[in-house]
């Protein structure tokens, strides 16, 4: 007798496949791995079934990570402090300007980013998009 699913939930891996988790009538699970196909669809390589006492066991579990507490994220000021003062700022024409100018004149990424008081992420971001340089 086949299960009806009641539930889907999918997730992307970082190697590209899709996981599956599919909440069956009965209770239990089905887990698919799928690989991606060249047309844009996906081959179901792997499944698993969990029966009804290991999902209850899962949800469980998975209850007792609403008690732990993650850390805040960190305020604007407390990244500018660790970044500097323009990290997440909007940029101005003058300062793409001089960031062209600092770059074609031989600086580093992070020399660059003290001059601009932004971090090498946002210099490198900036410097690809202005495409001056490559990934």
């Amino acid at each position: 007798m086949k299960n009806n699913i009641i539930s889907t939930e999918s997730a992307k891996t970082s190697s590209g496949n899709r996981i599956w988790l599919n909440l069956q009538a009965d209770g239990s699970m089905k887990i698919v791995i799928s690989k991606p196909k060249a047309d844009g669809g996906y081959d179901n390589t792997e499944s698993v079934q969990l029966p009804t006492f290991k999902v209850k066991k899962l949800y469980s579990n998975l209850g007792k990570l609403g008690s732990i507490t993650s850390s805040p994220s960190p305020t604007l000021e407390q990244l500018r402090a660790i970044q500097g003062q323009q990290a997440y700022a909007k940029w101005e024409k003058d300062e793409e300007e001089r960031l062209k100018q600092l770059y074609i004149t031989g600086h580093t990424v992070e020399d660059i980013a003290k001059a601009l008081s932004r971090g090498t992420g946002a210099i490198e971001s900036r410097l690809r998009k202005l495409g001056l340089k490559k990934d």
